[in-house]
C-alpha cells in the first residue's frame, strides 16, 4: 500500500470522508432511483441509479486494494488508515448493493 507524507497528496477517491459518502450513498439510492426510474419510465432516473451504485462500486474497490485515508496522523506521524474491520463492512456492502441493484434491473 502507497504511503503519503500529507493528507492533500492522497487521492480523491481514497480519502475517508469522500469514500464514506460513496459507500452510503451509493448503497442506499440505487435501488430507490432504479425501481423509480423503471416504473415510471425515465431513463434518467434508471441511469441515477446506476451512477450511484458505480460510485459505491469505486469507494468498495478503492478500499478493498489499498488504504483509504484519513485525515489524522497515528504516533508515527503517517495518516491514518481503515482498518480490517473497514475493508469486511465494504465487501458486504458491495454484495447486497449487487444484489439490490440486481433485483431492480430484473423486476418486470
Amino acid at each position: 500500500m502507497k504511503e503519503y507524507a500529507e493528507f492533500k497528496d492522497v487521492p480523491w477517491y481514497r480519502r475517508s470522508m469522500i469514500a464514506g459518502i460513496m459507500a452510503f450513498w451509493g448503497l442506499l439510492a440505487p435501488n430507490f432511483l432504479i425501481m423509480f426510474g423503471r416504473a415510471s419510465g425515465q431513463i434518467l432516473m434508471t441511469a441515477l441509479g446506476l451512477i450511484s451504485y458505480a460510485a459505491l462500486v469505486l469507494a468498495c474497490v478503492a478500499c478493498l486494494t489499498g488504504g483509504i485515508f484519513e485525515n489524522k496522523k497515528d504516533a508515527n506521524g503517517k495518516l491514518k488508515t481503515w482498518g480490517v474491520a473497514n475493508k469486511v463492512v465494504a465487501f458486504i456492502f458491495l454484495l447486497i448493493a449487487t444484489k439490490m441493484v440486481y433485483g431492480a434491473l430484473t423486476v418486470h
